[in-house]
């Protein structure tokens, strides 16, 4: 559950500091660059995408290190250990155990 919070926090961080970088956005460059014959697909690549660049790796180190975070906090509760494997199957799941040597 966790998880999902943690997700939902950083999607929404994200978004805000991609949409405050693309209000500041003058859509007059790409109409610019589609009157000079570009697709859509170039607009978004030559135009729109390098002006989103600093927002899209602002997002990403947001991201980053509200995960890492994270990670150090799990790290000191655990600690080093290997985790413990679990079993779900009880009784004679497994068909190659072990018979008893009682010759």
């Amino acid at each position: 559950m966790r998880h999902r919070r943690q997700f939902s926090f950083i999607v929404a961080i994200a978004t805000l500091t991609i949409a405050a970088r693309l209000k500041r956005f003058d859509r007059a460059l790409e109409d610019a660059a589609l009157n000079l014959g570009a697709t859509r697909a170039a607009v978004l690549w030559t135009v729109t995408l390098p002006y989103l660049k600093p927002a899209l790796i602002g997002a990403a180190a947001i991201a980053f290190l509200t995960s890492f975070e994270n990670f150090n906090t799990t790290l000191m509760r655990v600690g080093s250990d290997p985790p413990r494997s679990r079993s779900r199957c009880t009784g004679g799941c497994g068909k190659g155990r072990a018979r008893s040597s009682t010759r």
